[in-house]
């Protein structure tokens, strides 16, 4: 306890061990004149007055200490023990309190059992008790309670508390709260986690929630003792080599990473983390953030805390509650703050993997992070967007090997990228090009996309006229990021050319001057990206029997189709973000819609065409199955609805109103194998629909507002 003082030593000459006090007037003059005799004296009348009401000591009691509990005087204790020794019995008696709440004084005795009373005994004290006081609130209802030290079981490391959890104007006694050893407050999850030993190696972590007056464990887990300076850099001041996969534009194979300790706190030490280069296009971020700083972090003894780009060293506290946590042994998971931005830790034992991205603010920066046992910083990765100026760096170990990044024949406008390969078109003239018998509007040129669909080693192309834009170049060191295009033919392998109505019956499409490939079951497909205006276009083939197949027939051009692992992503784009209806009117006709918005919707490859997952609503009830969903954070939803696709993805769209503006976003979860949990993915702005052929068939949206 803060400042404590024995009153027989301090207040010298004055004896506290009084009779008799419950004659005390409540004029406020008497009361701090009877309170000096005790040797207590506070700021506050309305304490002084209630000191002086309760405390009626004997020659066997004496005050050992007094004192604010908390920095805003809202909680005053006083601790009183026994005169003399009994080997049988503890020092201290017993503790009371007085609380301001409400503009009233609440009043609390707490006492303790004897030393042989059994350990299963209410506020039963164990070793190494100092009988400390915290003031916090532990049942998540705004008013703080009364936490109090028991002492520590020494033979499992248990530090034990009791509490006395503010109930309708009184503080009453939970007996459970005992149960939480080593107790922590989890305002994110509104819970109380403990933790004890399980092993030299290992410790369990259980989860409590306050429900129904009373502390309930909800879950139990063992836990590695996990220690960041094991994944920290052994040599701290010191430089380390990466061997380089991809750096802005730059042509080099390695580059040393200077680890710099630069403040020292009470809880551990900050270090400077800079990639060691020259300067180059793409390193500062509009003018202000350094892309080669990818620190600075706070390393505790438990958690490597980051924020990024300060040229200035953050405070511990700034750390503690602004960092993100990009190494730890206890946060496996994701976390949301409330801008947005997703911190998702994975701990296999050795490595600890971290992603940081905000799924809500569309194309933004997203950082790789991967801690090594006994290695440090082993892989680091950042960009923007898809491939916007990308750093991908792998520490140098004994065991490092050069790798070839392109697998399989390529040419040279083919590359390696994410799901399958990036393809940019040849410029020059060739057999694709001089099958098309067009005249050439001015200044424009042609362009192929070399490609084999069908796999019979004969080569097909996608011949393309228009010219390329400079307006981006200077974002992308030089290069255009678009052609305007025109025209696109398909040219097969025997050099027939067939005009793609389909692409550019509407006008010029901005063209990306990457596409990309990939191949699915024996089947290789093109997806061709691009836009007009402001909506984002996608057209994906393949070929079968030497003929050009729409590889999409379900979806409609509008929306960009991108490859993943498990076959294709149509971003559907739709303005659904925000809808302000007429009176009488129902959300499905409204024509105030704003809030541009891409909505992802998985397909899968069948019988050489991609398809959307059939999809089915569900209930509320049904959707609590799955343990894992959580709208919490949503105050107040207009409406929630549940989808859940064959692909294991349960959608949960919901609604809020502010004034007559309906606000519409959409959380995406992942069903695991068992289909018991589901995991949060991500937040998707706008919302989906069970068949997307009846977009608004949501009974909501048909409702009249």
């Amino acid at each position: 306890m803060k400042n404590k003082f024995l009153k027989p030593i301090i207040v010298a000459g004055i004896c506290t061990f009084l009779m008799g006090c419950s004659g005390i007037g409540d004029n406020n003059d008497t009361n701090k004149d009877a309170n000096e005799n005790l040797g207590i004296v506070t700021e506050d009348a309305e304490i002084n007055k209630e000191l002086s009401k309760v405390f009626q000591f004997d020659d066997e009691k004496m005050i050992e200490s007094a004192e604010w509990v908390d920095d805003e005087h809202s909680l005053y204790h006083v601790a009183v023990g026994r005169t003399e020794e009994d080997p049988d019995e503890y020092m201290h008696l017993e503790d009371y309190f007085f609380a301001k709440e409400n503009d009233k004084i609440i009043s609390l005795k707490v006492d303790y059992p004897s030393k042989k009373a059994s350990m299963d005994s209410d506020r039963y004290v164990f070793e190494a008790c100092d009988f400390d006081v915290e003031y916090v609130d532990v049942s998540f209802d705004g008013h703080k309670d009364i936490v109090i030290s028991l002492g520590s079981q020494s033979s499992s490391g248990m530090s034990v508390y009791c509490a006395y959890v503010y109930e309708d104007g009184e503080y009453v006694y939970k007996k459970t709260f005992e149960e939480i050893s080593n107790y922590r407050v989890d305002e994110n999850e509104k819970v109380i986690i403990g933790t004890y030993r399980h092993s030299n190696d290992e410790h369990n972590e259980v989860k409590y929630e306050y429900k129904d007056k009373d502390f309930v464990m909800l879950e139990e887990e063992t836990k590695s003792n996990f220690s960041t300076n094991d994944y920290f850099f052994e040599e701290k001041d010191s430089e380390y080599t990466y061997d380089v996969k991809l750096f802005f534009e730059e042509d080099i194979k390695t580059v040393d990473l200077s680890v710099k300790k630069i403040a020292s706190y009470e809880n551990g030490n900050v270090y400077s983390l800079c990639i060691q280069h020259e300067d180059c296009p793409g390193r500062m971020y509009w003018g202000t953030g350094d892309r080669f700083s990818i620190g600075p972090v706070y390393v505790t003894a438990d958690k490597i805390y980051l924020i990024p780009w300060e040229t200035e060293v953050p405070s511990e506290e700034d750390f503690l509650n602004e960092g993100m946590v990009i190494c730890s042994g206890s946060d496996s998971g994701k976390v949301r703050d409330d801008d947005g931005w997703v911190t998702e830790l994975e701990n296999s034992g050795d490595v600890c993997k971290c992603s940081i991205y905000n799924p809500s603010e569309g194309s933004t920066f997203y950082w790789n992070y991967e801690w090594t046992k006994g290695k440090g910083l082993t892989f680091f990765r950042s960009g923007y967007g898809a491939e916007g100026d990308p750093i991908e760096i792998t520490l140098q170990t004994d065991d490092s090997t050069e790798k070839n990044s392109d697998d399989g024949e390529t040419n040279e406008n083919t590359k390696k990228s994410g799901n399958g390969q990036a393809i940019e078109p040849d410029e020059a003239e060739n057999d694709f090009t001089k099958a098309v018998k067009e005249d050439l509007e001015k200044g424009s040129k042609l362009g192929s996309y070399v490609v084999d669909l069908d796999d019979d080693g004969k080569k097909e192309a996608f011949v393309i006229q228009g010219r390329p834009e400079d307006e981006y170049a200077k974002y992308n060191n030089g290069k255009p990021v678009f052609w305007e295009v025109s025209d696109v033919w398909f040219v097969d392998e025997s050099s027939k050319a067939e005009h793609i109505d389909e692409i550019t019956d509407k006008g010029h499409i901005d063209f990306y001057v990457t596409q990309s490939t990939a191949s699915f079951d024996n089947n290789t497909f093109i997806a061709l990206n691009g836009g007009m205006a402001a909506d984002g276009l996608g057209f994906v083939y393949t070929v079968k029997d030497d003929k050009l197949v729409n590889a999409t027939p379900t979806a409609w051009a509008q929306g960009k189709k991108f490859f993943t692992q498990d076959g294709l992503q149509w971003d559907l784009e739709m303005y659904g973000n925000f809808i302000e209806p007429d009176k009488g009117e129902t959300l499905s006709n409204a024509m105030m819609r704003t809030g541009r918005c891409d909505v992802p919707y998985q397909m899968y490859m069948e019988d050489g065409v991609f398809k959307l997952y059939d999809a089915k609503e569900l209930t509320e009830k049904e959707a609590e199955n799955y343990k894992g969903v959580n709208l919490s954070f949503v105050s107040n939803p207009e409406a929630v609805q549940y989808i859940l696709r064959d692909n294991n993805e349960l959608d949960v769209n919901y609604v809020t109103k502010n004034k007559n503006e309906y606000e519409f976003n959409a959380e995406r979860y992942t069903i695991s194998e068992d289909g018991k949990n589901c995991e949060y993915k991500d937040t998707v702005n706008g919302y989906f629909a069970v068949d997307v052929s009846n977009y608004d068939a949501w009974d909501f949206l048909q409702t009249e507002h």
